[in-house]
């Protein structure tokens, strides 16, 4: 049988990633009126989608780790979680008026702009997308065994692509209007040493379907 690393992950470290609220998701709450349709896009531990749901959000969470979704439910058994990758979102077309994708387009190199497109086609006319992934400048670029362009292999089986800020926004700018893009270094304290990350982050909204 396959492992899933991130389930192994998971299991090994109770709090990864800790319970701290990426900044970029208030942008929902000035926004979208409560009730809203949420995709918390490899939602983790649901740290980001629990914060939405306590404030009103109709939130679903998806992500490809059972053991992730379990600790989801483990917070908020009525939670609405989900099993599958991002490429083949299990959604009909224009469903959600939101889709949050917070640390997680790095973890599927090569098929990332597929993913972006599934974002893109669940997403109603206009909704909001809001996206963060490692830059080339993170501090864990170059670790492990280098499997392609800017892309690692790490000793606990994940693979990470950092992006560079054009490659980041290519993803986007064809299906989305661009709201706001920005490079920022963040100060980690949720595992090990206290040490910092590099994040591209996109807010955009759907360009209308043709």
């Amino acid at each position: 049988m396959m492992h899933n690393p991130w389930d192994i992950r998971y299991r090994k470290d109770k709090d990864f990633f800790g319970d701290e609220i990426d900044h970029e998701i208030q942008c929902i709450i000035d926004n979208l009126p409560k009730g809203s349709s949420v995709l918390d896009a490899g939602c983790g531990l649901g740290r980001n989608g629990l914060y939405l749901l306590k404030r009103g959000y109709n939130i679903y969470f998806l992500d490809y780790s059972q053991e992730a979704l379990t600790r989801v439910k483990q917070h908020n058994p009525k939670s609405k979680t989900i099993l599958s990758d991002l490429t083949n979102l299990p959604f009909r077309n224009e469903s959600f008026d939101s889709v949050i994708a917070m640390h997680v387009l790095h973890c599927i190199p090569n098929k990332e702009r597929k993913a972006v497109k599934e974002f893109y086609r669940i997403l109603k006319n206009d909704g909001m997308i809001i996206a963060k992934a490692r830059s080339v400048k993170d501090s864990d670029y170059g670790r492990g065994i280098l499997i392609g362009d800017n892309t690692y292999l790490k000793e606990d089986g994940l693979s990470i692509h950092f992006f560079e800020p054009e490659e980041y926004l290519s993803l986007f700018e064809d299906l989305f209007y661009i709201d706001n893009f920005q490079q920022e270094e963040v100060l980690d304290r949720s595992h090990g040493e206290p040490h910092t990350h590099n994040f591209l982050s996109i807010i955009a909204r759907k360009k209308k379907c043709l």
